[in-house]
Parts: structure tokens; C-alpha cells; sequence
């Protein structure tokens, strides 16, 4: 990760927790967040998704070289399974996204087979991949590792993901109609 980047993070972080400094008092903040000492500067790592990606595959989403946007749902079938690049504007919002300790709360157990609609592809050093497969339908997700092996499954806690797959998808019918049906 980038110094700047870092920085970065840590402004944002301060931001958030500064003002809320009076209010968060008696609150044990331990279990959220890890200082991890590395060949680089510290990182502030949550525990929640360490625990479930494992370190490698997290180091591959906070360093990834490139992400990848593949859509494996749409009507219009010249679009299905065409990587689309993350832009850098957007670039930042798959890590975060999988920081929130709510995506790995559950994982209720659904009677319907797991049918990805989007694949994110976090493209690390090496050219290790994670990817994180979403399904709407069903509201799981799923990591994959370089070897397209299962590491975890769990339940959407949210429509984020959905959001951002009609960030990068505007046109696509399918999540256009999810969306709408959500929030109805």
C-alpha cells in the first residue's frame, strides 16, 4: 500500500472516530480493529475479515494491483463474462466494502444453488487473485482464491454491493430490476 494511501486511511479513520471521542468512552474498541506490525509501516487491520480471508488474500485486496468488475448476469449477453476495470475512482470502495464487519455476521443456510452475478477480481503481486463472487438473488457471497477454491460464504448484510455493481454496470437491465424490487 501506498504511503499516501495509508495517510489517507488514517485521516479518514481520525475523522470518523475525533468527533465521537466523548461518546465512545467505556467502549472496548479491541476487537475491531488490529495494529499489525509489518515489513512496511503499521496497517489497521479489522479482525473480521483477516479472520475469514486469512492474511494473504487480505494483503491482496489492500495492495491489488488492478480489480476487475466481470458481470455474469445480464439480458444482453455481449457483456457477460467481459472483465470491465475498476476505475481509481471507484477503486477504493470494493476494499471498504469488505471491511464492514457486518458481511461476515451470518450465513443462513439457503435452499438454492449459488449462482454469482458479478465477480469482483482483486488482482494482487504475482498476479495472486481474490475474488468475490456476489449472488442477488439468493443474498450470499462468496471469496474464491487463485486456485478458484471456496475460503468463506456468507450473507449480504446490505445492498451495497448491489449499488456498486450499477456503479460500474449502469445499463444492465437485470440489476436495474433488482434494485427496484429492493426498494420498493
Amino acid at each position: 500500500m501506498k504511503k499516501k494511501q495509508i495517510i489517507l486511511w488514517m485521516v479518514a479513520l481520525l475523522a470518523i472516530i475525533w468527533p465521537n471521542q466523548n461518546k465512545a468512552q467505556g467502549i472496548d474498541f479491541s476487537n475491531i480493529i488490529e495494529v499489525v506490525e509489518d515489513e512496511n509501516p503499521y496497517y489497521f487491520i479489522q479482525q473480521a475479515p483477516v479472520k475469514a480471508l486469512g492474511n494473504a488474500n487480505w494483503e491482496i485486496v489492500w495492495q491489488a494491483k488492478s480489480i476487475q468488475a466481470i458481470l455474469l448476469a445480464s439480458n444482453n449477453h455481449d457483456h457477460v463474462g467481459m472483465p470491465m476495470v475498476v476505475y481509481t475512482e471507484f477503486s477504493a470502495i470494493p476494499g471498504l466494502l469488505l471491511c464492514d464487519p457486518a458481511m461476515y455476521a451470518s450465513n443462513k443456510k439457503v435452499y438454492t444453488n449459488f449462482e454469482s452475478w458479478i465477480d469482483i477480481v482483486f488482482v494482487g503481486a504475482g498476479n495472486k487473485t481474490l475474488t468475490v463472487s456476489l449472488d442477488f438473488a439468493s443474498k450470499k457471497w462468496l471469496a474464491l482464491d487463485n486456485d478458484n477454491n471456496e475460503i468463506c460464504r456468507y450473507d449480504l448484510p446490505n445492498w451495497q454491493w448491489l449499488q456498486f455493481s450499477l456503479m460500474m454496470f449502469y445499463d444492465e437491465d437485470v440489476l436495474i430490476k433488482k434494485w427496484g424490487e429492493v426498494n420498493k
